[in-house]
């Protein structure tokens, strides 16, 4: 079966396919800031559940993640940007707003930019923040702000829009600063936009990415006691 055959075959009727795809899209989203070895297990399964039992709705979320761990496990980055080519075309077969939310995001943050300059996600992100936010995706739609605000810094922008963005982007998200994932995300984006600005207390290493209203120990302290793996957020900051 080739990759077009794949995305081409009809929708699983089976009521187990459906429920196993809609659990496993759920699972390896909270297995992602878990524990990297069940959120790679679960990418396995994922990926053999769809070939072998058939298509759900979802199925696009597993194999951009796919994509991810041969990019980023096994360094194979033309098989990482066919699986991502086979998720965009599963995500443009489907009409589902949690897919194309999710999927997207994940895709731009972590695929997108092996195959396109960064300036031309920006684009994709505003598309699945949309389709995150009709989905009431709340934790996706925070990590996609963290995404755009990212994304931005890494193109180049102006670091005071950047700023300014990680302030308005997810100031109708009630407590996104709590968010030990995406909201991680924003924070270190505008604490690095600031310190590019002169805004921090940048005359040491340590102190870098303090200000008078946030202070990089006592956030990661924080993390250590409330993330499920506070080592997925101190790498974002790192």
């Amino acid at each position: 079966m080739d990759c077009v055959e794949l995305v081409r075959r009809p929708l699983s009727e089976d009521k187990n396919i459906i429920a196993v795809g809609t659990v496993l899209s759920d699972t390896l989203g909270a297995a992602y800031w878990y524990d990297a070895l069940m959120w790679y297990q679960l990418v396995i399964a994922y990926c053999n559940t769809v070939v072998d039992r058939g298509n759900f709705i979802q199925a696009g979320v597993g194999f951009t993640m796919l994509g991810t761990a041969a990019i980023g496990r096994f360094r194979d980055i033309s098989l990482g940007m066919t699986l991502g080519e086979i998720s965009q075309d599963y995500y443009n077969a489907y009409d589902d707003t949690w897919s194309r939310g999710r999927g997207w995001t994940l895709y731009t943050l972590f695929l997108g930019h092996f195959q396109t300059p960064m300036r031309n996600l920006l684009p994709i992100l505003e598309n699945a923040l949309d389709y995150s936010m009709a989905s009431g995706d709340r934790s996706v739609s925070i990590l996609n702000i963290g995404a755009m605000a990212a994304t931005r810094f890494w193109a180049g922008q102006d670091m005071a829009e950047i700023e300014a963005f990680c302030s308005y982007g997810p100031e109708e998200i009630d407590g996104w600063e709590h968010d030990m994932r995406g909201g991680a995300l924003t924070l270190s984006v505008r604490q690095a936009a600031r310190a590019l600005q002169g805004k921090t207390r940048f005359h040491h290493p340590k102190t870098t990415m303090d200000d008078a209203h946030f202070t990089i120990t006592n956030y990661l302290d924080s993390c250590t006691k409330k993330a499920s793996n506070p080592k997925r957020t101190q790498d974002i900051f790192e």
